[in-house]
C-alpha cells in the first residue's frame, strides 16, 4: 500500500523513535529519501525532538526573554 505524503508526515516521530515495524519503516524509507517534501519536513522533525530531547539548549539566562525586542509582523 503506497502512503500519501499526509499519512508520511503523520508517521514521521514514530518512524523516527523507531516505533514502526519493518516493513512501515522500509515504506518510509523509501518514500523520505525519495520525496524531497516529505525529506524536508523528516529533517526538520528530527531536528525538532532533538532540541526538545535536550532541554539544556532550551534553558535561557533569567532576562533574556524581557530583553529581546518583539517585532510585529507586518503583511505586505
Amino acid at each position: 500500500m503506497k502512503l500519501s505524503c499526509k499519512e508520511i508526515v503523520r508517521r514521521l516521530p514514530a518512524y523516527i523513535e523507531g516505533g514502526l515495524d519493518r516493513q512501515q519503516y522500509r515504506q518510509l524509507t523509501a518514500h523520505v529519501r525519495s520525496c524531497k517534501h516529505c525529506g524536508i519536513v523528516s529533517d526538520s522533525v528530527r531536528h525538532t525532538m532533538a532540541i526538545y530531547e535536550d532541554r539544556k539548549l532550551l534553558e535561557f539566562e533569567p532576562g533574556l526573554t524581557q530583553s529581546v525586542p518583539v517585532i510585529p509582523h507586518i503583511g505586505k
